[in-house]
């Protein structure tokens, strides 16, 4: 059996010796996703502690995940995709099983169909859009139509995260707070999950965040329904019990049994910087467990945080 150690001297010897090209590309391709443009000269390869990265400088904030449950597939490729954008902290996943080069080596295209591997990537603009809602050139939509809406037969998983707006309802943004004090950043959305069937569904949610204006000490927990009235995104998290911190970017994994359920997620982080006039200062990802039953709509998968009017 090859182990992990052996297979990453394999990819260091194939991939490093595609540097040149690498860095020759103006967009990068994870799986059948849509195009995400690269910064020029900035796509490039490193080999630390045994692990090999592929590090892209890209036109917009990704985000990137392994939805599996801890030790489940302890065999996966250690070679790491490591996103960037402008100063944004983003969660980085391993699992690169192939690496190509196409049209005179200016697209990046990693693990592309049929390969098979757990790395999911999700891409956005600049200003926190969804490059698509298409995958693979169809329109797979999920829980805003209501279950079940995947062509893919009986049993599959889905999950999309949501915004909230201020009356509480379903929204394209999260529900952003800034503490009276003015140190604390806070966010919250919605996760939906689950599965036509009743099958068990392996989800992974991620976030990622400006580091000029968000620190990375960050605490979370979640709700399982709004309260009513006012939301106060301080109180929800003050006394939870399910309140995790961490520094970085979150990570929040689910096995999750049956039908559809729902979770509100809350995010704080220490104000650090001016929010200026960003357009977005923070985002979030859901990733469901890859394989032939999963939601391939990709235009729910990513929610971002847009500061309050009061604070630009």
């Amino acid at each position: 059996m090859l182990t992990n150690k052996f297979l990453t001297v394999i990819a260091v010897a194939g991939l490093v010796a595609a540097c040149q090209y690498a860095e020759a590309a103006t967009s990068v391709v994870v799986g059948d996703a849509p195009p995400m443009p690269a910064e020029s000269a900035g796509v490039g390869y490193t080999y630390e502690g045994g692990v090999l990265t592929l590090n892209a400088p890209l036109g917009g904030p990704v985000f990137c995940g392994n939805p599996l449950l801890s030790g489940e597939n302890p065999s996966y490729s250690q070679v790491r995709f490591a996103p960037s954008h402008g100063n944004w902290i983003l969660p980085t996943a391993l699992d690169i099983a192939t690496v190509s080069y196409g049209n005179s080596g200016e697209i990046l295209s990693i693990n592309a169909p049929p390969a098979s591997t757990s790395l999911l990537c999700y891409g956005a603009s600049s200003a926190g859009w969804p490059l698509t809602p298409f995958r693979g050139g169809l329109f797979y939509h999920g829980f805003e139509d209501g279950l079940p809406a995947n062509p893919y037969a009986a049993d599959v998983g889905m999950a999309s995260v949501t915004g909230i707006d201020e009356s509480l309802a379903d929204g394209p943004r999260m529900l952003t707070q800034i503490d009276p004090n003015g140190n604390v950043y806070m966010y919250m959305f919605r996760l939906r999950a689950g599965a036509v069937g009743g099958s068990d569904v392996r989800v992974l949610v991620r976030d990622g965040y400006d580091a000029s204006v968000l620190g990375d000490a960050v605490w979370h927990c979640e709700v399982t329904t709004l309260p009513s009235g006012t939301i106060d995104l301080r109180a929800l998290c003050a006394n939870n019990p399910s309140t995790i911190s961490e520094v970085g970017p979150l990570k929040r994994q689910y096995l999750i049994n049956g039908f559809s359920t729902d979770r509100y997620i809350i995010v704080h982080r220490f104000l650090t910087g001016s929010t200026g006039r960003r357009p977005v200062v923070a985002g979030a990802a859901v990733f469901v467990r890859p394989g032939p039953a999963m939601d391939r709509y990709i235009g729910d998968n990513v929610v971002f945080s847009v500061p309050p009017l009061s604070a630009q």
